[in-house]
């Protein structure tokens, strides 16, 4: 008796967690995969009487997400930034000093597609995530000298997309990630995103 009791609940839960994810389902148009790169736009850092001049690097990232009924899109992302230290000074005398800033992230998107009686779809975002940070410096008279950090951040969106068939989408957008005081960036990227 027992055992027919465990069956019939087990049984009864199981079609109730189907039910549940059908209904989920329902509310999804569709999953995507995208990959995307573009320029890492660093603003220079003035900190100290110390001047860190950066030049233009590039960004690349891949994610995953979710097309909502209501507009909404959800993603997981995972990037990789890059931009090379043009020069260091020190109170206005260049140190001869150049390198590399670099960027490992990962982070949790949400937007919204805006309605748009044209292909083109405008759309907003905003995320939050962690990054792994990576300065190194080198010069004349100076050994390799890497410093490493790591911290939880932020970026704010805004882009277009356009459908180039039933299942591909090309995008373009801007990033700022404005919470990293030492490495502010913006990042102008091209995207691809394939739908399933």
């Amino acid at each position: 008796m027992k055992s027919r009791t465990f069956l019939l609940f087990f049984i009864l839960s199981f079609l109730s967690l189907s039910t549940i994810s059908a209904s989920w389902i329902e509310y999804i148009e569709y999953d995507y995969l995208q990959v995307a790169g573009g320029a890492d736009f660093v603003q220079d850092k003035i900190k100290s009487h110390v001047d860190i001049d950066y030049d233009v690097g590039y960004a690349i990232r891949g994610s995953i997400g979710m097309k909502w009924c209501w507009g909404i899109r959800t993603e997981l992302e995972i990037g990789y930034r890059s931009s090379p230290i043009k020069d260091v000074s020190i109170e206005g005398v260049s140190a001869h000093l150049t390198g590399h800033l670099s960027h490992i992230t990962g982070f949790l998107n949400i937007f919204y597609d805006f309605p748009s009686c044209w292909d083109i779809t405008p759309f907003l975002g905003a995320g939050v995530g962690y990054q792994y940070e990576t300065a190194e410096l080198k010069g004349h008279n100076l050994k390799h000298i890497e410093n490493n950090d790591h911290a939880v951040t932020g970026q704010f969106i805004a882009g277009i997309s356009y459908p180039i068939s039933p299942c591909w989408l090309l995008s373009l957008d801007y990033r700022y990630l404005p919470f990293d005081e030492d490495a502010r960036s913006q990042v102008l990227g091209l995207g691809i995103s394939y739908l399933y």
